[in-house]
């Protein structure tokens, strides 16, 4: 099974893409939000899979459709995670499930799976279903130490901008206000607000240029020459 070091070897799988696979947010929040180094570089649970939290349930390692086992055995357990149909999926930030819709297989069928040893994460994988009931085993990679640092090292954005998920431009939409003046071509400079898909704002400034020298709309009618019989 191949590990993945690099963001751009994620990028490459292309797991959990596109819209509205939910495979690469699912991943972004549990590296986030679920886990942190210590100073021996080991990785501490704060999320607790062996009570259930955010849809987390036992992954059977067991024998697929092709004979094989989609993991290595291991003296620890296995947890899954990201089946959004579960109601405790929900208690998971809204950009990770916000593109959930029941009849649209494509939105629930990623899945990460995690190796725990009491508090303490032991790996991880990210998998694809194949059907309902069994898994891809050429889309199944295990996420190294390496890549789970980078990732917590980047935001939403820039993390689903690198992995070529999305794009400022298709998620993103711009409010500018613009103060013009009625006198001769004038640039005036105005502050735009950039608001992504996920909520992050940033500031660019935008220089809008006005031209009004043609004063032509501005003169009065020409007089008319001409004899009244």
């Amino acid at each position: 099974m191949r590990t993945l070091d690099e963001i751009d070897q994620l990028k490459q799988t292309g797991f959990g893409q596109p819209q509205p696979r939910h495979g690469l947010k699912l991943l972004y929040w549990f590296a986030k939000d679920c886990l942190t180094f210590d100073q021996n570089n080991a990785l501490h649970l704060s999320c607790y899979p062996g009570n259930g939290q955010f849809g987390f349930h036992p992954f059977q390692n067991r024998y697929e459709r092709n004979g094989q086992k989609l993991l290595p055995d291991v003296t620890f357990r296995y947890y899954e995670l990201g089946n959004l149909s579960k109601t405790a999926a929900y208690n998971m930030p809204l950009y990770v499930w916000e593109d959930y819709e029941s009849y649209n297989k494509m939105s629930n069928k990623d899945r990460i799976i995690v190796g725990v040893n009491n508090k303490w994460l032991k790996t991880l994988f990210v998998t694809e279903h194949s059907d309902r009931s069994n898994f891809n085993k050429h889309a199944t990679y295990q996420i190294s130490r390496r890549l789970i640092r980078d990732i917590r090292g980047l935001s939403l954005d820039d993390f689903l901008l690198i992995t070529g998920y999305s794009t400022e431009q298709a998620n993103s939409f711009y409010t500018i206000n613009v103060n013009t003046q009625s006198t001769t071509s004038s640039s005036t400079r105005t502050q735009s607000t950039y608001t992504s898909a996920t909520g992050t704002s940033r500031n660019q400034d935008t220089c809008v240029t006005i031209d009004d020298t043609d004063d032509s709309m501005f003169e009065a009618p020409s007089r008319c020459n001409c004899t009244i019989l």
